[in-house]
């Protein structure tokens, strides 16, 4: 009898090849979810996100696609590379993310923010095409010692604390 291996399960390994995503909470974290983007040579990134709510994970060093959180997560990126094609970094709902020593480069945003999540930004570089950080609601960013080019886009009752430190170009 021969077996086969359905050509999306191929798919998704190859996608999750080289992330790294580290649950540090008692509770089991839900299965990761991926999607990737192809870019026009045809290579895939990963997009990795938990979506198990009180959970918290770190994302460790390397290069990587697009990063999501949801809900009452809390998530940790460091030492990362994060090239996408859309957005970089999103956060929703009352997510808290941190990005220590991240370079993000996006064709979108480099960081959007929704709802009441909040995002921390700390000795990196952050590259938008459309914007380097957008706001909406009552979501949250502080920025200290990072680098932001593209321009900063605020909705609603959403806040950016420069700490100092960062270069606004």
């Amino acid at each position: 009898m021969k077996h086969t291996v359905p050509a999306l399960v191929l798919g998704l390994t190859s996608l999750l090849a080289g992330c790294t995503i580290r649950t540090t909470s008692a509770e089991p974290a839900a299965p990761t979810q991926a999607s990737g983007n192809a870019s026009a040579q045809g290579s895939a990134q990963a997009s990795a996100s938990g979506s198990a709510s009180g959970s918290a994970s770190s994302v460790g060093a390397g290069v990587g696609g697009a990063i999501e959180c949801h809900g009452a997560q809390e998530m940790t990126v460091q030492d990362r590379v994060i090239e996408a094609a859309g957005n970089g970094v999103e956060a929703h709902g009352g997510c808290k993310i941190t990005l220590a020593r991240c370079t993000i480069r996006a064709g979108g945003a480099g960081i959007e923010a929704h709802g009441g999540s909040s995002v921390v930004i700390r000795d990196s570089t952050v590259e938008g095409g459309t914007a380097a950080v957008v706001l909406h609601g009552a979501s949250r960013a502080e920025a200290t010692n990072s680098v932001f080019k593209g321009k900063v886009d605020k909705h609603g009752l959403a806040k950016l604390d420069d700490r100092g430190g960062n270069v606004w170009k």
